[in-house]
């Protein structure tokens, strides 16, 4: 519980809002940290939006874009680079943040930095109280 208010303070430092309004997307399997994030965000009256890999990637870009989506939550950076290539190709205009639960190298953050999406680690976040 420690760590998911510690979570939802940092996304609140990061201008996520608290209320029902904010839509926060969790892009990742079952585990520990998918749990984190959920009470994160329920901590805080945001509303989490899962997004599903098996759905294929229509689906996830559909998503972002009906509950206008600027921040993921996601563990695998090939799950990352899914979400970035679709915000080059300008199919998901409202990504600005992708929150890592898995370690990523720096490729990863020039590709998010070129196309206006903040990439951070999750363990990161949690500590911006």
């Amino acid at each position: 519980m420690t760590r998911a208010e510690h979570l939802g303070s940092g996304l609140l430092s990061q201008g996520c809002q608290p209320n029902s309004k904010q839509f926060v997307g969790v892009f990742a399997q079952n585990r520990p940290e998918w749990i984190i994030s959920e009470l994160a965000c329920y901590t805080y009256s945001m509303v989490v939006v899962p997004l599903y890999d098996t759905l294929g990637p229509d689906a996830i870009r559909y998503i972002i874009n009906m509950a206008e989506i600027s921040t993921v939550i996601c563990d695998k950076p090939e799950k990352a680079k899914v979400l970035l290539d679709n915000v080059e190709r300008q199919k998901t205009l409202t990504l600005k943040r992708v929150i890592l639960m898995d370690p990523f190298d720096v490729e990863l953050l020039e590709q998010g930095k070129k196309c206006g999406v903040h990439i951070q680690a999750l363990k990161y976040v949690e500590i911006m109280l």
